[in-house]
């Protein structure tokens, strides 16, 4: 008896070190062996902190079946062990879809569903509140989509999604209006907008274009055929865009995202936020430096922009963006918009094609203004060009995607 009493002092201890281990690691403070309960409780529902949940699961039982813990009552502890499973069941969740085909079957899926009668609604939302960005209007996290129960796919219940929550009401009605105008070529599919809260549920997309920039500097992917091809690809979003009545606002890397398409990359617009249809709004949230600086002047100066300054201003974004993608890192410092002419004239070279249109917007001192048909001349300028951004998709989502940064 006296030896199996020893042992299991032994293996008390060794629980109660794993658990200091546990709660140092991830940055929490233990004041007594009093706090163990509540500080490892915490530690094992930090939603970023899951790869160590199944050990810090097995310390919280094991403190339990030895009543060391200090709570109110046994049903906080079953309470608390139901939202401990639940977000260690949402975690797994997360892992099985940083596998690049488990999660282009969860895109699969949620086009085919959205095509049906089915609709969804916040009951079918299981929290995970990953937190992943914030944009003009509000915080974006990543959650899941609880799938009708006759779903064949019995391992994919569950699918992620991105819910974008506002602080302002009015602007939640008015960003929901204007992505019901646009299809799913041009934003991120829609799974449902709240009816009873200010959230708008949504695909979860690979990575962000900054993300991408990343990426195929990495894997030195940057050509001038990708560069031109991405620039076309844009061109074509906006004039969608624009033949809708709406322009975006605030174009610039971390509000174009690359989505799966048909099982290919797409390129999409993000945020639309800053978006409208009236042009006395226009510029409300931009980001400066992918503004031109003698537009912000005229806004500045209590002017109205012409539709025909609003699309010079669009297109002015997208070559900016295309800009800050060609750039390698140790050249950022051209991108400065004082440092346009440096930079055309050092990138030339390498990038021909790319650079040739750049710099008919980009050095445009004169007239800040484009027609709708000379946009279409821009586009037929560019219709030699591929509109397919051939790369590994594979690669860029096990590396670059924003389930996969969790």
């Amino acid at each position: 008896m006296g030896n199996s009493s020893s042992q299991k002092e032994l293996e008390f201890q060794k629980t109660e070190l794993n658990c200091r281990e546990i709660i140092l690691r991830d940055q929490f403070q233990v004041d007594s062996p009093h706090d163990l309960y509540e500080q490892l409780t915490k530690t094992i529902k930090q939603k970023t902190k899951f790869k160590i949940q199944e050990q810090a699961l097995t310390c919280y039982k094991t403190l339990i079946a030895n009543s060391t813990c200090s709570t109110n009552s046994t049903m906080d502890i079953e309470i608390d062990q139901r939202s401990i499973l639940n977000s260690i069941k949402l975690n797994e969740m997360v892992r099985y879809y940083q596998d690049f085909n488990h999660y282009k079957d969860s895109i699969y899926q949620l086009e085919q569903i959205l095509e049906s009668p089915h609709m969804f609604s916040e009951k079918d939302v299981q929290l995970l509140q990953q937190h992943i960005g914030k944009g003009s209007q509000g915080n974006v996290e990543i959650n899941f989509l609880q799938l009708s129960q006759n779903s064949t796919a019995k391992d994919q219940q569950l699918i992620p999604i991105a819910t974008k929550k506002f602080e302002d009401k009015n602007q939640f009605i008015r960003e929901s209006a204007i992505l019901t105008q646009l299809d799913k070529s041009i934003r991120p599919i829609l799974a449902f907008i709240g009816s009873n809260s200010s959230e708008i549920h949504m695909e979860l997309c690979i990575c962000t274009l900054g993300q991408f920039k990343t990426f195929i500097h990495t894997n030195n992917l940057v050509t001038d055929k990708l560069l031109i091809s991405l620039f076309l690809k844009l061109l074509f979003k906006l004039q969608q865009l624009l033949n809708k009545g709406i322009f975006h606002g605030d174009i610039k890397p971390e509000n174009i995202t690359i989505a799966l398409r048909e099982g290919h990359a797409s390129v999409l617009f993000l945020d639309f936020g800053a978006s409208s249809w009236d042009a006395d709004d226009y510029l409300n949230y931009y980001t400066p430096a992918f503004c031109k600086f003698e537009i912000f002047q005229m806004i500045d100066n209590g002017q109205t922009l012409s539709k025909e300054e609003i699309r010079y201003a669009e297109i002015y974004s997208i070559c900016r963006t295309i800009q800050y993608v060609m750039l390698p890192q140790a050249s950022e410092s051209l991108f400065n918009q004082k440092n346009i002419s440096q930079f055309i004239e050092q990138f030339e070279k390498t990038f021909p094609s790319t650079i040739q249109f750049l710099k008919d917007i980009l050095l445009n001192s004169v007239n800040s203004k484009i027609s709708e048909s000379q946009l279409q001349v821009l586009l037929e300028k560019l219709k030699h060009i591929t509109q397919s951004i051939k790369f590994d998709e594979q690669q860029l989502f096990i590396t670059s995607s924003i389930i996969n940064k969790i």
